[in-house]
């Protein structure tokens, strides 16, 4: 039997009336940082969280009210593709290639967050964003097999967020507008 598991953040008590009985809940509570949920799957791949089980995700636990998606939901999803995917995006049709609508609503509510992304692909990659020839996803509300979600943190959360933490600080500290 193929195994999901979902990490479901919270950071107030407050909060738990929004999580999903599916899903595992991680109290983040006194512990937010400026990476938000970053912070926290930095921290569960260090300590090799994912590693037991065919699929992983972290979502926050805005997840369901925003998106309209519960845990019965995509484990129905899941399962009526038979799991041949190694990513899942429950996000609607929002488009990911360029600079698509999604990323004009991301200028606007999110100043800098394409800026940002674009210099951290550069950086890594050596790629101009707007060229790769790929879908993308923007947020952290994905599941992906154990061996993309460790390769993802791997090769580009951790990276990324230590580019964050020194030469593109200025750039991160740029009032978002995140909340």
């Amino acid at each position: 039997m193929i195994s999901t598991r979902i990490q479901q953040i919270y950071y107030k008590p407050e909060h738990t009336w929004r999580l999903d009985d599916l899903w595992e809940h991680y109290n983040n509570t006194g512990s937010v940082t400026p990476y938000f949920e970053n912070e926290v799957i930095r921290e569960l791949y260090l300590a090799s969280d994912h590693v037991n089980s065919d699929y992983y995700g972290v979502f926050s636990y805005k997840f369901n009210n925003k998106h309209h998606k519960s845990g019965e939901y995509i484990k129905l999803k899941m399962q009526q593709d038979d799991h041949k995917h190694d990513v899942y995006s429950f996000f609607g049709n929002a488009q990911f290639a360029g600079r698509s609508k999604f990323n004009t609503f991301q200028d606007r509510t999110h100043p800098n967050l394409l800026e940002l992304g674009e210099k951290i692909i550069k950086k890594l990659f050596g790629k101009d964003i707007l060229k790769i020839q790929a879908d993308r996803i923007y947020y952290n509300h994905w599941i992906g097999s154990k061996e993309v979600f460790g390769g993802y943190c791997k090769d580009m959360l951790l990276p990324a967020m230590e580019l964050m933490e020194g030469e593109l600080k200025e750039l991160v500290w740029t009032d978002s507008k995140y909340n």
